[in-house]
């Protein structure tokens, strides 16, 4: 869910749901999409993101673009490899994408991020600008990019065969919180920016 205002909010998921509030009701749009959307972010009224999966069976994923009138394709994932989960753009317009691996949308291509120990699949991407960026994900891996590198957050992460999923992040400029399940229960991971 993402929204810009009190009557200006996105909804998606399985079997291409988009729904839109109004600020009075909730209104199912058609987008010609019948795979499961993953994620939706916008930036303003008139620009909104969403990813999701154009081919279950090959994996790939595919981006749509809302231009305040109507979605669009802008383009197709293939090298995810499994699919797509999450995409976030800055404020300053640096679009990403994140699944089995990390993205960085220029022009019309995506490069893939090198972020040195990561190796775990990312589920949430999110920040509060392009200096302030986390990744969380499968196994409890946290990634953060301070505006010059990324780097490894491994205090959260658990081994192989233990089950934790980091599938939230919301920061500010200063505190990060990271929602998701260890084991049967929830956890909430808090952080300041000055400790990264």
């Amino acid at each position: 869910i993402w929204g810009s205002a009190s009557d200006d909010v996105w909804a998606v998921g399985d079997k291409g749901t988009i729904i839109h509030w109004d600020g009075s009701e909730w209104r199912k749009i058609s987008a010609s999409i019948t795979t499961p959307i993953t994620d939706v972010w916008g930036v303003s009224q008139s620009e909104v993101y969403l990813i999701g999966y154009d081919n279950i069976s090959i994996g790939t994923s595919a981006v749509f673009k809302f231009n305040g009138f109507a979605w669009e394709q802008i383009s197709t994932i293939g090298i995810f490899n499994y699919g797509g989960e999450t995409i976030w753009k800055t404020p300053a317009g640096k679009l990403f994408a994140g699944g089995k691996t990390l993205l960085e949308f220029t022009g019309n291509i995506y490069q893939e991020v090198y972020t040195d120990g990561r190796s775990r699949y990312i589920i949430e991407i999110g920040g509060s600008n392009t200096n302030n960026i986390f990744t969380a994900g499968t196994f409890g891996e946290i990634t953060h990019f301070n505006g010059l590198s990324w780097q490894d957050i491994d205090n959260f992460e658990v081994p192989d065969g233990r089950y934790r999923v980091l599938y939230s992040v919301w920061c500010t400029e200063n505190k990060v919180f990271i929602v998701g399940v260890d084991e049967n229960r929830a956890i909430i991971i808090t952080g300041i920016k000055d400790n990264l």
